[in-house]
């Protein structure tokens, strides 16, 4: 009886820091992306050597140009919503920088997984970036889905 009421208060106490710790995670502040036809964001592959290393690709189908920074989020996947990785307690600091890719061209993004974010556990991730129309100003949220596995 006693082992029961132990093992019971220990499942209440994991159901409450699991919870505790899903709420601490913002949703994503993005409801739209990928709604922008001229341009592409796919995931191309993370090095089996260099773990910590995401590439992306970026393609511009359009007539203008597209302008992007460093800056990026990571987003995960939690019961069919998309919450915002925290950066590291550890600090982060990004280079203020701005990319262009010319129409009819494409453009390569390496992300870092770990200078800017705790290791991430399992599940699946995306990395968010705004990426601004350099003749009309507007701003295009891309978005671009990984998965991140056990190690072995």
């Amino acid at each position: 009886m006693m082992m029961r009421r132990l093992f019971a208060l220990c499942f209440l106490l994991f159901c409450m820091l699991s919870l505790s710790a899903c709420s601490s995670m913002e949703p994503s502040p993005y409801e739209t992306v990928n709604d922008n036809p001229d341009l592409r964001l796919s995931f191309s592959h993370i090095l089996w050597y260099q773990p910590d290393q995401a590439y992306f690709t970026l393609e511009n189908n359009g007539t203008d140009p597209y302008s992007f920074g460093d800056y990026y989020t990571i987003e995960k996947k939690v019961g069919g919503r998309w919450v915002v990785v925290p950066y590291s307690k550890n600090g982060s600091a990004w280079v203020d920088i701005s990319h262009v890719v010319m129409p009819g061209r494409s453009r390569e993004i390496v992300i870092s997984l770990s200078a800017h974010h705790d290791p991430l556990s399992p599940g699946t991730y995306r990395m968010v970036n705004e990426f601004r129309n350099d003749e009309t100003k507007e701003v295009s949220v891309l978005a671009a889905e990984f998965i991140v596995g056990k190690k072995s």
